[in-house]
């Protein structure tokens, strides 16, 4: 698709502006660095006016170069999702992995909760393992029973 030519006309206007102020700034500083207090001719408004001429081509400039900002931004995100594809895939499984364990760490708090074990056994807080019921420590994660 091509790009409307609103966007041109901005880049034109941005490099025609920017030399300007920038011939208006230098010519500021030569009055400033080269000033004689008897001669009059004095042009130090020069400078802030020639920064504000190169701000205002700045500004015409990046709107006439957004539409290619924005083509490379695209591709740049393209290429860092294609080259931390693997690193992506590898942390979705990872998540599912620690998904599925918390669902069965649930399962079997709420399996204690509702359900008295015959065989004098209980789940520790942490991990979920079935450990004895006068266990101080989880004979999986090691961590204390309180």
């Amino acid at each position: 698709m091509k790009e409307p030519k609103i966007f041109l006309i901005f880049k034109v206007l941005g490099l025609i502006i920017l030399p300007i102020g920038l011939a208006v700034t230098i010519t500021g500083m030569f009055s400033f660095f080269n000033h004689d207090p008897f001669s009059g001719n004095d042009k130090f408004f020069l400078i802030p006016i020639g920064f504000f001429i190169d701000f205002a081509g700045t500004v015409c400039l990046m709107i006439g170069l957004s539409p290619n900002i924005h083509k490379v931004n695209i591709k740049m995100q393209k290429y860092v999702q294609e080259s931390n594809k693997e690193d992506l895939k590898d942390i979705s499984n990872t998540g599912q992995e620690i998904r599925n364990e918390s669902i069965k760490r649930d399962a079997r708090a709420f399996k204690q909760g509702f359900f008295e074990d015959e065989d004098n056994q209980k789940y520790c807080k942490y991990c979920g393992a079935q450990i004895d019921e006068d266990s101080l420590f989880c004979k999986v994660c090691g961590k204390k029973q309180d």
